[in-house]
């Protein structure tokens, strides 16, 4: 490079960063967690959802005197108003639920004695967040509403089985590969599906016999194909 002074053009050395224009360059390209766009449509996912909290479930304390726990119903007191089965009751003032120790989480007796507190669900504190991570297949991208995603195991016409899912907003998701249960709160959840567990062709014979049959089944004989 040269400068113009007074003596005229002065010679000068100018260090260039490539690396830094370097990486200009490439942060101008768009890219999702470090996969190209055009690579995202067939990828697999893990979405997490927080799952809503469920209602608290207390079951009727017994007819009449009998007295029974309101979270598993074992009888805590018969009719005539004997001890069967050692009981705490709810610390919360007027509410008249009891429970097993085993239910209130006490070991034993003395354990209860410490002067340990229990209460219902209905007056207990609300349980952690709890999390669940779905897997699926990505089936498009849009620049607007995100990735369109196919979840595993619903059956065809489910209203839950695709949805979108913001690739840079508030939906918490990972690449498949990239997702560890073991070292994750979000635990995979457990989905009802009618997808066969095993690979299954569908056989035909001339006579109307009709049956879907696994692979390990197939007779070379049979003249067969897959689809």
């Amino acid at each position: 490079a040269f400068q113009e002074g007074r003596g005229g053009l002065k010679h000068i050395w100018a260090a260039v960063d490539v690396l830094a224009a370097d990486s200009r360059t490439r942060s101008a390209v768009r890219t999702i967690k470090g996969r190209m766009p055009e690579k995202v449509p067939g990828s697999r996912v893990v979405i997490k959802y927080l799952e809503p909290e469920p209602e608290p479930q207390v079951l009727p304390q017994g007819d009449g005197p009998e007295i029974t726990c309101c979270k598993c119903g074992t009888v805590l007191d018969d009719e005539a108003g004997e001890v069967v089965t050692p009981s705490v009751g709810c610390e919360k003032e007027g509410c008249s639920h009891w429970a097993c120790l085993g239910c209130a989480g006490f070991k034993s007796e003395a354990d209860a004695a410490k002067g340990g507190t229990w209460f219902c669900p209905l007056h207990g504190p609300p349980p952690p967040p709890r999390f669940l991570a779905y897997p699926a297949v990505v089936l498009r991208l849009c620049s607007r509403r995100g990735m369109l995603v196919r979840f595993d195991g619903y059956a065809d016409g489910s209203e839950d089985k695709e949805g979108w899912v913001e690739e840079a907003g508030e939906d918490e998701w990972c690449w498949e590969e990239e997702y560890d249960e073991a070292a994750d709160s979000a635990k995979l959840a457990q989905v009802e599906t009618d997808t066969a567990e095993v690979n299954c062709y569908y056989c035909v014979a001339r006579g109307g016999w009709r049956m879907w049959k696994a692979a390990r089944e197939l007779r070379p004989n049979w003249a067969w194909r897959g689809v």
